[in-house]
């Protein structure tokens, strides 16, 4: 089996990041309580295993909370499924420059944890102090 089917991937999605449950097998998965995550900022691609990416620190920066409102539904279009956030999430102002921003990371916990998914920018963004 090379991919799981878009409404099973859908599923998957809805389950990880809006708390949803779903069909497994003769049984069913679900959540005592949604997750929550946090979304953070990298400065370079993290490698395989989650390690790297360069998270910005400092300067005012903390990752954003994630509830499992902020997702929209997952969906598949041209073959690809995808979850998106309900609305844009603002980040602090930078009492220092945070650099260019080349990915964004959902992680497991506000401070350390794992890295659980990344997504590279289409165009990467400079941030500066103020």
């Amino acid at each position: 089996m090379n991919s799981p089917t878009s409404s099973h991937a859908e599923q998957m999605l809805n389950f990880k990041y809006k708390g949803t449950s779903f069909a497994v097998g003769t049984g069913t998965a679900s959540w005592s309580s949604g997750p929550i995550l946090y979304l953070g900022l990298l400065k370079a691609a993290p490698g395989f295993d989650g390690t790297g990416g360069n998270e910005v620190s400092g300067s005012n920066y903390s990752r954003k909370t994630l509830a499992t409102s902020d997702w929209n539904t997952a969906s598949t279009s041209n073959s690809a499924t995808t979850i998106t956030l309900a609305s844009a999430l603002t980040f602090a102002t930078p009492s220092a420059d945070w650099g260019i921003i080349t990915h964004v990371g959902v992680f497991s916990a506000s401070t350390s944890g794992n890295l659980l998914d990344v997504c590279e920018l289409t165009t990467p963004v400079t941030v500066t102090s103020g």
